[in-house]
């Protein structure tokens, strides 16, 4: 089954406007200083989700997780976002999930939560879900 992800915006020749978001509104946001796991649960028709690390030497990101662990010999995060960065994912489909009829996110059985943290020092993580 493939997910409808929200499509990019189109130039007046109708070609994709590759570094732009969808030109949605958000469906909702976070920011944070994590220097512990922060789970962040997602809007039941979020398909995208923009991830962004001010200061200190970064942010990891762990699908579907309760808690990332960015310590070397017991990483398990998914994603590194470099300081200064943003991120863009289209939501993974959960191959543990179990379709439903709620929301894009939870029909077409995509990860529900995802956890960040920061990897070194201080700094801010901001998400936005779309």
């Amino acid at each position: 089954m493939s997910v409808p992800y929200r499509p990019l915006p189109v130039d007046a020749n109708r070609s994709p406007m590759q570094e732009f978001n969808a030109p949605n509104v958000a469906l909702a946001t976070n920011a944070g200083v994590p220097t512990a796991s922060s789970v962040i649960t997602f809007n039941d028709n979020a398909t995208t989700l923009e991830v962004a690390a001010v200061g200190g030497e970064g942010a990891v990101l762990k699908w579907g997780s309760t808690s990332v662990i960015s310590a070397a010999g017991t990483a398990n995060f998914d994603h590194f976002i470099p300081v200064a960065t943003v991120r863009r994912f289209a939501i993974p489909i959960n191959t543990g999930s179990v379709p439903s009829n709620v929301g894009l996110n939870v029909r077409y059985g995509l990860y529900s939560t995802c956890a960040t943290k920061v990897h070194v020092g201080s700094a801010s993580v901001f998400t936005t879900q779309y």
